[in-house]
């Protein structure tokens, strides 16, 4: 069964939407990620996640957003980043039309940091102005963190940092042809002064190559088992929440 709305005519699209009010959309960033890793690795996670979904529950996948708010990494190059009003709209215009569209369950699966405070913004504004809607969001990296206590070796930033061993492992799952472990190294994180305080440094002061971790002992094994709990989880919280 087709799941995504760029992959249906438009005669499909018109039947699914009778037969589900839930949507996915999608989002995640182009930046850097490492010199072993593709620029795209969030919101290709980000659509992987999408899919396993959409294969166990009824729903469409809207179009993916693949560009995000990663001004802090524009330092690095081959990073492609949306201001954040930028960003702001496209995510505001994708509401309008699934909600146009008759779509009342909003789940975003979000696979950049940097996006969050924005998609929640707008998801409760969604719900404050139409009643009947409910908007979600699975913020990636922070549900594989939670979720791999058991699955990784490292803990912390060494295991869930920037192109680190978790990252590394779902992508050698999902896509290991767009991995090269011939130049995966291990780059310590620094250690903030007062880490109780959030404070704004660029990434090229915290690595030299973009990586915050230790890549070098990721599997495809370890992405399979981590994206098989996040998939899980996701499915758990739409029959909950959502009651589809």
């Amino acid at each position: 069964m087709i799941h995504t709305i760029k992959h249906m005519s438009w005669a499909q699209f018109d039947e699914r939407r009778k037969q589900t009010k839930l949507a996915i959309i999608p989002t995640g960033a182009i930046e850097e990620y490492g010199p072993h890793m593709p620029l795209g690795t969030d919101v290709i996670v980000a659509e992987a996640l999408a899919e396993r979904v959409a294969q166990a529950r009824t729903c469409v996948i809207a179009p993916a957003i693949e560009m995000g708010e990663s001004s802090s990494l524009m330092c690095m190059p081959g990073t492609m980043a949306l201001t954040m009003d930028n960003y702001k709209a496209v995510i505001q215009n994708e509401i309008d039309l699934l909600l146009g569209y008759g779509f009342t369950r909003l789940l975003f699966i979000n696979g950049h940091g940097g996006n969050t405070p924005i998609i929640t913004y707008l998801a409760k504004k969604a719900q404050a102005e139409h009643e009947g809607v409910l908007c979600a969001m699975a913020d990636v990296w922070p549900l594989v963190e939670k979720l791999g206590g058991s699955v990784f070796e490292h803990t912390g930033a060494m295991a869930h940092g920037h192109a680190a061993e978790s990252n590394t492992s779902i992508m050698l799952h999902i896509h290991p042809e767009l991995v090269d472990m011939s130049k995966a190294v291990k780059v310590e994180p620094k250690k903030r002064p007062v880490p109780e305080i959030t404070s704004y440094v660029k990434l090229t002061d915290q690595t030299p190559n973009g990586v915050i971790g230790d890549p070098t002992n990721a599997t495809a094994e370890k992405g399979k088992q981590i994206m098989d709990l996040c998939t899980a989880k996701i499915i758990e919280f739409i029959d909950s929440y959502f009651g589809e």
